[in-house]
């Protein structure tokens, strides 16, 4: 749920605060078993730019108790585990370095060579789950 909207004019940059719900116990991303809440911790994403403007999500990120796999974060719907960019923005790069490189792309989205790659590398590992089932025969029509 968005919280708030905060603007910082030296900066040129929009911070939307985004609120998870406040439950005393989440699912574990791995097994699905309920466990509890160790700790939070405020994390911030870039989103893709408007007006002229950088966006940022920023929201306080539950760390998971589960007795099977340890401290987990949760992820968030709005992002690839591990990533500090929005899936949006991500997108956004990807099709940007399909028509250049990847060096074009980092520079017209302000980012260093190793965020860059990060993006790409992980768009690569995505498409590579995805292809054996594009690889699949299709249903006789």
């Amino acid at each position: 749920m968005l919280d708030e909207v905060r603007f910082d004019p030296h900066a040129g940059v929009i911070v939307l605060q985004i609120l998870l719900p406040r439950r005393e116990q989440w699912v574990c991303p791995e097994c699905f078993s309920l466990v509890t809440i160790h700790d939070y911790a405020s994390r911030t994403w870039r989103h893709v730019d408007m007006f002229g403007l950088r966006f940022t999500v920023r929201s306080r990120v539950p760390r998971l108790n589960c007795p099977s796999h340890g401290t987990r974060r949760l992820p968030v719907p709005w992002a690839v585990p591990g990533s500090r960019f929005t899936s949006a923005f991500e997108a956004l790069a990807c099709a940007i370095a399909e028509s250049t490189c990847v060096r074009a792309m980092a520079t017209r989205l302000d980012l260093s060579w190793d965020e860059a790659h990060g993006i790409v590398r992980r768009a690569a590992r995505s498409e590579a789950r995805l292809l054996p089932m594009a690889a699949l025969p299709r249903p006789a029509s």
